[in-house]
């Protein structure tokens, strides 16, 4: 199995816009921004190896960085599978 092919679901506040330092590698200054990116990358190295990426993206709207705001998606997330 690919790690592509692992299903993956990264969730994100719509409210995390706290600038983050600069990291090597790291595709934009917000988590919000850096998590869409980083599942769109994924994407394409799954098409690029001719695999079906299993890697999802989920921004919850009036949530910030808060666990306790992100945690019933991430029960739900994890549920699903």
């Amino acid at each position: 199995m690919g790690t592509t092919q692992i299903p993956v679901k990264v969730i994100v506040g719509l409210n995390n816009l706290e600038p983050q330092l600069p990291r090597p590698g790291q595709a934009g200054r917000v988590r919000l921004t850096i998590g869409r990116n980083w599942v769109d990358s994924m994407g394409e190295f799954a098409e690029e190896s001719g695999l079906e990426s299993r890697i999802s993206f989920e921004a919850i709207p009036g949530a910030g960085h808060s666990m306790l705001g992100l945690l019933p998606f991430c029960q739900e997330a994890l549920l699903a599978e």
